[in-house]
């Protein structure tokens, strides 16, 4: 009499169903490997901006955030209120939101290096100004000068409440030119303030 053996085709069945499902996990694997190549963290990027004061040809060096952009100023970067004639450019986020501003001016060396002199034009101004006299040490040193981190106010009106952004001012004593940048303090945090004055230099 001959025995019947029901258990092969289930064997069979068993090894067909391990290796679909070894084949489909390892291609969920390999969906994710390459999901997170492509959301890689974007390093920070160094750019340098020109900026042409007469015939006085002037470089801007930054180190941006990971994910931000600089471009070229079409108008007044309204809200932010930087008001140097030379307002070149923007500065964007990684959602592509403005953010901050930057301008470069000429100072006269011979009016003095203390930061009162240097910034004269920027903290002068009654509904605008610098804080740059709140300021009572320098951030960082550079090759060329030093950099200020302070606050960027602005009151239209004595009843009017005050605004705050952040300000940071970089100058080059051997070429009498400093850098501004104003920052919006709403999209801005301090870290984030802090790695653009650390890395600022002015050039020329």
């Amino acid at each position: 009499m001959r025995i019947r053996n029901d258990s092969a085709p289930q064997r069979k069945y068993s090894r067909v169903v391990i290796l679909f499902l070894t084949l489909l996990l390892l291609g969920c694997l390999g969906l994710l490997f390459f999901q997170s190549r492509g959301r890689r963290p974007q390093a920070p990027q160094s750019v340098t901006l020109p900026f042409a004061m007469g015939e006085q040809k002037i470089q801007v060096h930054l180190q941006l955030p990971a994910g931000w952009q600089a471009a070229k100023a079409q108008q007044r970067p309204d809200p932010l209120l930087l008001t140097l004639p030379s307002v070149l450019y923007i500065l964007q986020n990684e959602d592509g939101d403005l953010v901050g501003a930057v301008g470069c001016q000429a100072y006269d060396p011979a009016e003095g290096e203390s930061p009162a002199a240097i910034y004269a034009s920027v903290r002068m101004g009654s509904v605008y100004r610098f804080a740059v006299d709140a300021a009572t040490q320098p951030f960082c040193q550079t090759d060329t000068g030093s950099t200020l981190l302070t606050q960027v106010l602005y009151q239209d009106g004595a009843d009017a409440p005050q605004q705050q952004n952040w300000g940071i001012l970089s100058h080059n004593s051997e070429q009498g030119v400093f850098a501004a940048i104003e920052l919006d303090a709403a999209q801005v945090s301090q870290e984030q303030a802090e790695f653009l004055a650390q890395a600022l230099q002015v050039s020329a």
